[in-house]
């Protein structure tokens, strides 16, 4: 199967598209082919160096943060250079508005937030020949480490106390400004661990694979940043994005071992390694074949390790206190999305080593469901996660789905966008499977208990996009709401039921209705109550029905 996040595509029209996005495509035959566990997949650039030399090339992008008033333009203006790329929240609202820097007006700050996402969206996708600065008061850590993933950004935090931060509100913003600094300071967690420390033996091998680099034994394709890099990890540093790219770079790169060269310098009837070899070396990997993937395992558990972080972390009490000059977005399942659950029959595997796989339906298309909030029943209907599952969790995407152990966002299980979760619609429903490591904790529990049966069901967390509402006029027939189109957050294998409490479904629901109809939310719940919902829908069916008003719901919940 394809790995699009690792570059390796099934289609050669795939991998010319990102050779156009990493700046390697000369014409169509602008890709090349590796073999990885007996499959052939289609990258990139004409060769492998090539590919390597243009994700080196790529833009530099630096994400710049720090409290109002800290110093973050003054430091973009002294390092950035002609032609440069600016991305500043408060300049672009100014551009819009026309209003004295600082001065936000709230009825315009939406148009802000697109122009700057449409700004970010184009160099994700094209990149850009120069720099691109990035000004940010308080991002998260997830936000932090998407900018890192996805742009490959250094992080650069401007910490100035806060009394300079305060004296200079005082005479240069306006008066609301002092309470947003101390907002900042009291609740925003600025610190970031830019480096991680290693294990010993991925150290030896950086250092053991920098002495062959010198003695001339790497050749013409290795790249500054592999060396610069190498030379931190052998004294015990590996950045974020570095244990990132240790995941995608093992995987990709194995078959650069299996060659004569390679197997005459382990044998010792040659003392020159192969080029393979050193490459592999300088990522902190070793060459002997009993252990040669010790390195990318652990890669790919701190990168586990990351993401359960990053989906727990939760900053809401600032977003309400208007700190963040850029809004963070919701991407987590919270109270306020809606969950479901199937009871079906999970299945379980055990692979080579200490992998594992888990695998079930997380929704049945087009079952009704028990009586929902005390007076109305729901279908899923097929095809109702056909596009969120193409716009959520890809390489490019801002959201991701993650599949965890009992919607508890502390076990993260896997990841859509890692490759770790994968979800497909077929005839009977939302088909996942998760990939699990038992070397982690959680993980070889969550085996364990599915193994043993002490875990049957599972359930999903979601929006409703689009839905139909059908009342039927036999008197024995409940009212029917059909999903039609889903915002998929999570899947979940889960130990009970996870139906909300009817009160709570029943107002989720109610107030998607009351959107699409123009009927009045609390008048809903009052008849739901009285046992009365299906007559007062039948009394104003035409309105329900509505395809002017559903359309309306459809695109204010598309544009949140």
């Amino acid at each position: 199967m394809p790995y699009p996040d690792q570059d390796l595509f099934g289609t050669k029209e795939e991998a010319l598209e990102k050779a156009k996005v990493i700046g390697c495509y000369l014409d169509e035959d602008s890709f090349h082919q590796m073999d990885r566990d007996d499959e052939t997949f289609f990258m990139p650039c004409k060769t492998h160096q090539e590919y390597d030399e243009a994700l080196g090339q790529r833009a530099k992008v630096y994400l710049v943060y720090g409290a109002g008033c800290s110093g973050k333009n003054s430091y973009v203006r002294e390092h950035k250079q002609d032609g440069d790329l600016i991305i500043d929240f408060d300049a672009l609202h100014q551009a819009i508005s026309g209003l004295e820097s600082h001065n936000h007006n709230e009825d315009l700050v939406g148009y802000v937030f697109d122009a700057r996402d449409a700004l970010l969206d184009r160099v994700r996708k094209q990149g850009h020949n120069s720099s691109v600065w990035i000004i940010h008061t308080a991002p998260t850590k997830a936000d932090r480490r998407k900018f890192i993933d996805e742009f490959g950004a250094e992080v650069v935090f401007i910490d100035t106390p806060k009394e300079v931060c305060l004296e200079r509100a005082s005479k240069e913003r306006p008066q609301e400004w002092i309470q947003y600094i101390n907002n900042w300071f009291d609740k925003f967690e600025p610190e970031i661990r830019e480096h991680i420390e290693v294990p010993q033996y991925i150290q030896d091998n950086a250092k053991r694979g920098l002495e062959y680099y010198e003695q001339g034994f790497g050749g013409d394709g290795l790249v500054q940043d592999t060396i610069d890099e190498a030379r931190d990890m052998a004294e015990g540093k590996v950045s974020h994005e570095k244990a990132k790219k240790m995941n995608a770079w093992f995987s990709r790169h194995r078959s650069d071992l299996d060659s004569d060269d390679a197997d005459e310098f382990l044998a010792g009837t040659s003392d020159r390694p192969s080029r393979g070899q050193v490459a592999w070396l300088l990522w902190g990997g070793s060459i002997n074949k009993e252990n040669q993937m010790d390195a990318q395992k652990w890669a790919e558990r701190y990168v586990a390790t990351l993401e359960e972080e990053d989906t727990g972390e939760r900053m809401s009490e600032i977003t309400k206190d208007k700190v963040f000059t850029s809004t963070p977005k919701q991407v987590r399942p919270t109270p306020e999305h809606d969950i479901r659950y199937v009871a079906n029959a999970m299945e379980y595997r055990t692979l080579e080593g200490s992998k594992a796989v888990i695998s079930g339906y997380a929704s049945v298309f087009n079952k009704k469901s028990q009586v929902l909030g005390g007076g109305f029943v729901e279908v899923i209907n097929d095809g109702a996660f056909n596009k969120t599952l193409q716009e959520r969790g890809t390489k490019t995407s801002r959201d991701d789905i993650k599949a965890l152990f009992n919607h508890d966002t502390s076990l993260v299980l896997g990841s859509k966008r890692a490759g770790t979760l994968k979800l497909a619609e077929d005839k009977t429903g939302l088909h996942y499977e998760v990939n699990l490591d038992l070397d982690i904790p959680h993980h070889r529990s969550a085996f364990l208990m599915i193994e043993r049966g002490d875990v049957t069901n599972s359930s999903f967390g979601f929006d409703v996009l689009d839905e139909r509402w059908n009342v039927s006029d036999s008197a024995e027939e409940p009212v029917v709401r059909e999903v039609l189109e889903t915002r998929l957050y999570e899947v979940s294998p889960t130990a009970f039921p996870a139906y909300q409490d009817s009160s709570v479904m029943a107002e989720r629901s109610f107030r998607n209705l009351a959107h699409m109809s123009g009927l009045d939310l609390n008048e809903l719940i009052d008849a739901n109550d009285k046992g009365e919902l299906k007559s007062l829908l039948q009394q104003e069916e035409e309105t329900v029905f509505n395809a002017d008003a559903r359309k309306r719901r459809l695109e204010l919940l598309k544009n949140q």
